[in-house]
Protein backbone atom coordinates (compact mmCIF):
# COMPACT_ATOMS: atom_id res chain seq x y z
CA UNK A 1 0.00 0.00 0.00
CA UNK A 2 2.77 2.40 0.91
CA UNK A 3 4.19 2.22 -2.61
CA UNK A 4 1.12 4.12 -3.87
CA UNK A 5 0.74 6.91 -1.28
CA UNK A 6 -1.59 9.13 -3.35
CA UNK A 7 -4.13 6.37 -3.91
CA UNK A 8 -3.93 5.27 -0.29
CA UNK A 9 -4.40 8.83 0.96
CA UNK A 10 -7.48 9.22 -1.24
CA UNK A 11 -8.98 5.95 -0.03
CA UNK A 12 -8.22 6.67 3.62
CA UNK A 13 -10.34 9.81 3.42
CA UNK A 14 -13.31 7.68 2.46
CA UNK A 15 -14.32 8.20 -1.18
CA UNK A 16 -17.86 9.25 -2.18
CA UNK A 17 -20.27 6.47 -1.33
CA UNK A 18 -18.25 5.12 1.56
CA UNK A 19 -20.10 7.16 4.19
CA UNK A 20 -23.40 5.45 3.35
CA UNK A 21 -21.73 2.05 3.58
CA UNK A 22 -20.12 2.92 6.91
CA UNK A 23 -23.52 3.89 8.37
CA UNK A 24 -24.83 0.42 7.55
CA UNK A 25 -21.81 -1.06 9.33
CA UNK A 26 -22.97 0.39 12.67
CA UNK A 27 -23.34 -2.31 15.29
CA UNK A 28 -20.87 -4.56 13.48
CA UNK A 29 -17.64 -2.59 13.74
CA UNK A 30 -16.19 0.87 13.39
CA UNK A 31 -15.89 3.07 10.33
CA UNK A 32 -12.09 2.72 10.35
CA UNK A 33 -12.30 -1.07 10.61
CA UNK A 34 -14.51 -1.21 7.54
CA UNK A 35 -12.26 1.22 5.67
CA UNK A 36 -9.19 -0.87 6.51
CA UNK A 37 -10.99 -4.01 5.39
CA UNK A 38 -12.00 -2.51 2.04
CA UNK A 39 -8.56 -0.96 1.42
CA UNK A 40 -6.69 -4.17 2.24
CA UNK A 41 -8.97 -6.26 0.03
CA UNK A 42 -8.71 -3.78 -2.85
CA UNK A 43 -4.92 -3.78 -2.79
CA UNK A 44 -4.77 -7.55 -2.40
CA UNK A 45 -7.01 -8.17 -5.41
CA UNK A 46 -5.24 -5.65 -7.65
CA UNK A 47 -1.63 -6.32 -6.70
CA UNK A 48 -1.60 -9.91 -5.47
CA UNK A 49 -4.67 -11.61 -6.89
CA UNK A 50 -4.91 -15.33 -7.55
CA UNK A 51 -1.26 -15.57 -8.64
CA UNK A 52 -0.04 -15.38 -5.07
CA UNK A 53 3.19 -13.86 -3.85
CA UNK A 54 5.20 -11.34 -5.83
CA UNK A 55 8.50 -12.82 -7.02
CA UNK A 56 11.21 -10.19 -7.05
CA UNK A 57 11.45 -6.41 -7.50
CA UNK A 58 10.82 -6.46 -11.26
CA UNK A 59 7.50 -8.23 -10.84
CA UNK A 60 6.61 -5.92 -7.95
CA UNK A 61 7.19 -2.84 -10.10
CA UNK A 62 5.28 -4.32 -13.04
CA UNK A 63 2.28 -5.04 -10.85
CA UNK A 64 2.50 -1.61 -9.23
CA UNK A 65 2.39 0.15 -12.57
CA UNK A 66 -0.37 -2.08 -13.92
CA UNK A 67 -2.53 -1.73 -10.84
CA UNK A 68 -2.16 1.91 -9.84
CA UNK A 69 -5.07 2.99 -12.02
CA UNK A 70 -7.28 0.09 -10.91
CA UNK A 71 -7.11 0.16 -7.13
CA UNK A 72 -9.63 2.99 -6.61
CA UNK A 73 -12.09 1.37 -9.02
CA UNK A 74 -11.69 -1.92 -7.15
CA UNK A 75 -12.36 -0.15 -3.86
CA UNK A 76 -15.50 1.47 -5.27
CA UNK A 77 -16.79 -1.87 -6.55
CA UNK A 78 -16.15 -3.57 -3.22
CA UNK A 79 -17.76 -0.68 -1.35
CA UNK A 80 -20.90 -0.96 -3.49
CA UNK A 81 -21.08 -4.71 -2.96
CA UNK A 82 -20.56 -4.32 0.78
CA UNK A 83 -23.32 -1.67 0.90
CA UNK A 84 -25.76 -4.03 -0.79
CA UNK A 85 -24.96 -6.85 1.64
CA UNK A 86 -25.01 -4.60 4.70
CA UNK A 87 -28.33 -3.04 3.72
CA UNK A 88 -29.93 -6.47 3.44
CA UNK A 89 -28.27 -7.54 6.69
CA UNK A 90 -29.64 -4.57 8.63
CA UNK A 91 -33.13 -5.11 7.22
CA UNK A 92 -33.11 -8.75 8.32
CA UNK A 93 -31.76 -7.88 11.76
CA UNK A 94 -34.66 -5.47 12.35
CA UNK A 95 -37.19 -8.08 11.31
CA UNK A 96 -35.66 -10.76 13.54
CA UNK A 97 -37.13 -9.14 16.65
CA UNK A 98 -40.39 -10.89 15.72
CA UNK A 99 -38.77 -14.33 15.57
CA UNK A 100 -37.86 -15.83 18.93
CA UNK A 101 -38.06 -19.55 18.14
CA UNK A 102 -35.64 -21.99 16.57
CA UNK A 103 -35.75 -20.40 13.13
CA UNK A 104 -34.87 -17.01 14.57
CA UNK A 105 -31.88 -18.45 16.43
CA UNK A 106 -30.80 -20.31 13.30
CA UNK A 107 -30.91 -17.15 11.18
CA UNK A 108 -29.07 -15.10 13.83
CA UNK A 109 -26.25 -17.62 13.82
CA UNK A 110 -26.16 -17.69 10.02
CA UNK A 111 -25.83 -13.91 9.95
CA UNK A 112 -22.95 -14.02 12.43
CA UNK A 113 -20.97 -16.13 9.98
CA UNK A 114 -21.85 -14.03 6.93
CA UNK A 115 -21.42 -10.44 8.16
CA UNK A 116 -18.85 -9.66 10.86
CA UNK A 117 -15.81 -7.39 11.35
CA UNK A 118 -13.44 -8.11 8.46
CA UNK A 119 -15.97 -10.06 6.39
CA UNK A 120 -14.92 -8.43 3.11
CA UNK A 121 -11.34 -9.71 3.21
CA UNK A 122 -12.24 -12.96 4.98
CA UNK A 123 -14.80 -14.05 2.37
CA UNK A 124 -13.16 -15.63 -0.70
CA UNK A 125 -13.64 -13.54 -3.82
CA UNK A 126 -15.66 -16.19 -5.64
CA UNK A 127 -18.24 -16.23 -2.82
CA UNK A 128 -18.30 -12.57 -1.75
CA UNK A 129 -20.34 -11.60 -4.80
CA UNK A 130 -23.05 -14.03 -3.71
CA UNK A 131 -23.60 -12.58 -0.23
CA UNK A 132 -26.59 -10.43 -1.35
CA UNK A 133 -28.31 -13.56 -2.72
CA UNK A 134 -27.70 -15.48 0.51
CA UNK A 135 -29.22 -12.59 2.45
CA UNK A 136 -32.17 -12.34 0.09
CA UNK A 137 -32.76 -16.07 0.66
CA UNK A 138 -32.91 -15.41 4.40
CA UNK A 139 -35.53 -12.70 3.83
CA UNK A 140 -37.66 -15.08 1.75
CA UNK A 141 -37.32 -17.75 4.42
CA UNK A 142 -38.63 -15.38 7.09
CA UNK A 143 -41.53 -14.32 4.87
CA UNK A 144 -42.62 -17.95 4.44
CA UNK A 145 -41.94 -19.19 7.95
CA UNK A 146 -45.41 -18.51 9.38
CA UNK A 147 -47.08 -20.37 6.52
CA UNK A 148 -45.34 -23.69 7.15
CA UNK A 149 -43.13 -23.77 10.27
CA UNK A 150 -42.95 -27.57 10.17
CA UNK A 151 -41.38 -27.53 6.72
CA UNK A 152 -38.92 -24.86 7.85
CA UNK A 153 -37.89 -27.03 10.82
CA UNK A 154 -37.38 -30.06 8.59
CA UNK A 155 -35.16 -28.08 6.24
CA UNK A 156 -33.18 -26.48 9.07
CA UNK A 157 -32.43 -29.93 10.54
CA UNK A 158 -30.97 -31.02 7.20
CA UNK A 159 -28.73 -27.95 7.11
CA UNK A 160 -27.68 -28.28 10.74
CA UNK A 161 -26.33 -31.79 10.19
CA UNK A 162 -23.90 -30.35 7.65
CA UNK A 163 -23.20 -27.02 9.32
CA UNK A 164 -22.33 -28.09 12.87
CA UNK A 165 -19.13 -30.02 12.11
CA UNK A 166 -18.08 -27.31 9.66
CA UNK A 167 -18.72 -24.58 12.22
CA UNK A 168 -16.58 -26.40 14.78
CA UNK A 169 -13.59 -26.40 12.44
CA UNK A 170 -14.11 -22.77 11.45
CA UNK A 171 -14.33 -21.79 15.11
CA UNK A 172 -11.02 -23.60 15.69
CA UNK A 173 -9.42 -21.30 13.11
CA UNK A 174 -9.27 -23.67 10.14
CA UNK A 175 -9.41 -21.89 6.77
CA UNK A 176 -8.32 -24.34 4.08
CA UNK A 177 -9.64 -23.81 0.58
CA UNK A 178 -11.60 -27.06 0.58
CA UNK A 179 -13.22 -26.33 3.94
CA UNK A 180 -14.21 -22.82 2.85
CA UNK A 181 -15.71 -24.24 -0.33
CA UNK A 182 -17.76 -26.65 1.79
CA UNK A 183 -18.79 -23.79 4.05
CA UNK A 184 -20.17 -21.74 1.16
CA UNK A 185 -21.75 -24.74 -0.52
CA UNK A 186 -23.83 -24.94 2.65
CA UNK A 187 -25.04 -21.41 1.89
CA UNK A 188 -25.95 -22.54 -1.61
CA UNK A 189 -27.76 -25.53 -0.09
CA UNK A 190 -29.73 -23.16 2.14
CA UNK A 191 -30.76 -21.19 -0.95
CA UNK A 192 -31.90 -24.40 -2.66
CA UNK A 193 -34.06 -25.28 0.35
CA UNK A 194 -35.46 -21.95 1.51
CA UNK A 195 -35.48 -19.83 -1.67
CA UNK A 196 -35.20 -22.16 -4.62
CA UNK A 197 -36.35 -19.52 -7.11
CA UNK A 198 -33.14 -17.54 -6.55
CA UNK A 199 -31.08 -20.35 -8.04
CA UNK A 200 -27.66 -21.57 -6.94
CA UNK A 201 -24.24 -20.59 -8.25
CA UNK A 202 -23.29 -24.27 -8.59
CA UNK A 203 -25.21 -27.55 -8.44
CA UNK A 204 -25.62 -28.53 -4.81
CA UNK A 205 -27.12 -31.44 -2.88
CA UNK A 206 -26.41 -33.42 0.27
CA UNK A 207 -24.53 -35.98 -1.82
CA UNK A 208 -22.32 -33.29 -3.39
CA UNK A 209 -21.71 -31.78 0.04
CA UNK A 210 -20.67 -35.18 1.38
CA UNK A 211 -18.09 -35.46 -1.40
CA UNK A 212 -16.80 -31.98 -0.67
CA UNK A 213 -16.58 -32.76 3.04
CA UNK A 214 -14.37 -35.73 2.18
CA UNK A 215 -12.10 -33.39 0.20
CA UNK A 216 -12.03 -31.01 3.16
CA UNK A 217 -10.99 -33.75 5.58
CA UNK A 218 -7.87 -32.98 7.58
CA UNK A 219 -4.77 -35.09 6.79
CA UNK A 220 -5.12 -37.01 10.07
CA UNK A 221 -8.75 -37.78 9.25
CA UNK A 222 -7.77 -39.14 5.84
CA UNK A 223 -5.06 -41.34 7.29
CA UNK A 224 -7.48 -42.72 9.88
CA UNK A 225 -10.12 -43.36 7.22
CA UNK A 226 -7.58 -45.20 5.06
CA UNK A 227 -6.54 -47.36 8.02
CA UNK A 228 -10.17 -48.18 8.74
CA UNK A 229 -10.71 -49.32 5.15
CA UNK A 230 -7.60 -51.52 5.28
CA UNK A 231 -8.52 -53.09 8.62
CA UNK A 232 -12.05 -53.82 7.49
Amino acid sequence: MLSLPEQLKYLRKGPPGFAATALLYAGIGTRDELLDDLCATSYDRVFIGPDGDVRGPDEFEARRQAGRARVVAEFDALCLRARDSLGRFQDIRKRLDRFTGGAGADVREQLQYLIYPGFVSATPEEWLKHLPRYLKAISLRLERLARDPAKDRERSVRVAALWRPCRARLDAGERTGELLRFRFLIEEFRVSLFAQELGTAVPVSEARLARQWALAARPDDRIEAARSRVSS
